[in-house]
């Protein structure tokens, strides 16, 4: 019956959207937010015999930076788009249930090198929601993550401030595999992302300050293994 009742709500607060913001689309996109939270509701929340604990996880794979342009623009600097070293994720979180989990995460996103001796190391850290379902008995899972991370650089051979902890937007998505046989081993494929502004003041004649924004974006496509207690 509970399942029953949550199914017409969701069915009239679509309705409801549809009709009454139809012809706005930030609208719509404001209120998806709370038509997933509802659906989240609707779904069967039994744990299986691998979806309720608390996990590990180790991975590496291939990361790519992308600053927009902003070495080249405000220093002249080349910057290697695909980094020299191996980007790494170390991972842990509680599973509640086939549907929520809360995860934090350290990603590393290995060291890029550019012309002039420079170089640079973005590591990232999130705390935030795992939404999305388990099937076949929990034994397969995909999922996203949204949420802030606050990200760290550190740079060589620029006179510019690389330990400034920036906020960022994390969005992740993935899914994981963990069969019974395994005995709470699982392997897990996922791709992040870290993004933020970065500012460049610069100032006229007058010392006034016309600051230049830059897009900063980070992303790792990782393989992991892990383990759930």
């Amino acid at each position: 019956m509970l399942f029953k009742n949550y199914n017409s709500i969701l069915i009239n607060y679509y309705m409801f959207i549809y009709i009454e913001f139809k012809c706005s689309y930030d609208a719509v996109m404001k209120n998806l937010y709370v038509f997933f939270l509802l659906f989240c509701l609707g779904i069967p929340l039994t744990a299986g015999e691998n979806a309720k604990g608390t996990y590990i996880g180790l991975g590496t794979g291939v990361g790519l930076y992308d600053d927009s342009g902003m070495l080249k623009k405000e220093f002249d600097i080349t910057l290697d788009k695909y980094p020299s070293s191996v980007p790494f994720i170390l991972y842990l979180g509680y599973q509640f249930n086939r549907v929520f989990a809360i995860e934090w995460s350290f990603q590393n996103y290995g060291r890029y090198e550019g012309s002039e001796n420079y170089a640079y190391e973005p590591r990232s850290v999130f705390l935030g929601p795992n939404l999305g379902y388990s099937f076949n008995d929990a034994q397969f899972r995909v999922f996203v993550l949204f949420g802030w991370a606050l990200v760290q650089g550190k740079q060589h051979n620029l006179k510019a401030d690389g330990g400034t902890v920036t906020p960022a937007f994390h969005p992740a998505l993935g899914v994981q595999y963990e069969p019974n046989e395994w005995r709470g081993v699982g392997v897990r494929l996922s791709l992040s992302h870290d993004t933020y502004s970065y500012t460049v003041s610069s100032y006229d004649s007058q010392y006034i300050d016309t600051p230049r924004y830059y897009s900063q974006s980070m992303t790792l496509l990782s393989v992991a293994l892990q383990y759930k207690f």
